[in-house]
């Protein structure tokens, strides 16, 4: 099985942070001894400085334009940045934008369009796509606008002022080879 986590930042879900089937992408290498989040508790922090986050992707590319042939890969994770700046990934301060990025203001529509039409690109024909999301400076509705497909299953009713979901998709039909 082949997997790509699209979005992989300091891969702070995954129970597995070297799955050996994975290929662990993101758009931003950040290593620097001076991103520094001491004092909070944030996931996946190299031991030997505590504090210290790091993203440290396999891939460096950016998941509107993926380097991968057609029909590469059997899952597909992507939890892109959830906030929005009006300078996107220029400028990031913050503790919640440095660790997970953020997406432009102006764009962000047409941006993760790209990324859905890419990623069920780089879909074998009978693959998932597993997304996640947080509402918290776009709302659900908005996003499922810009998906060009419903999704097969996932998080229905919101139960908190802003949460996360998760949301499954197969390819669609049209994109599909067979």
């Amino acid at each position: 099985m082949k997997i790509l986590e699209a979005t992989a930042g300091g891969r702070s879900y995954w129970h597995d942070k070297e799955h050996p089937e994975t290929v662990f992408m993101d758009m931003r290498v950040e290593h620097d001894a001076g991103f520094t989040f001491e004092g909070y508790d944030i996931e996946n922090c190299d031991s030997s400085h505590p504090g210290n986050y790091r993203i440290l992707p396999d891939l460096q590319a950016d998941y509107r334009n993926l380097p991968f042939p057609d029909g590469t890969f059997d899952l597909v994770v992507f939890d892109p940045p959830h906030l929005t700046t009006n300078n996107g990934m220029k400028k990031l301060s913050g503790i919640m934008q440095r660790k997970y990025g953020t997406l432009q203001a102006e764009t962000w529509p047409r941006d993760l369009k790209l990324a859905f039409d890419e990623l069920f690109r780089v879909m074998c024909d009978h693959a998932t796509l597993n997304f996640k999301f947080n509402d918290y400076s776009i709302g659900f509705e908005q996003i499922l606008n810009v998906i060009p497909q419903q999704p097969l299953y996932g998080t229905t009713i919101k139960s908190a002022k802003h949460e996360t979901r998760w949301l499954a998709f197969n390819k669609p039909m049209e994109m599909r080879s067979e």
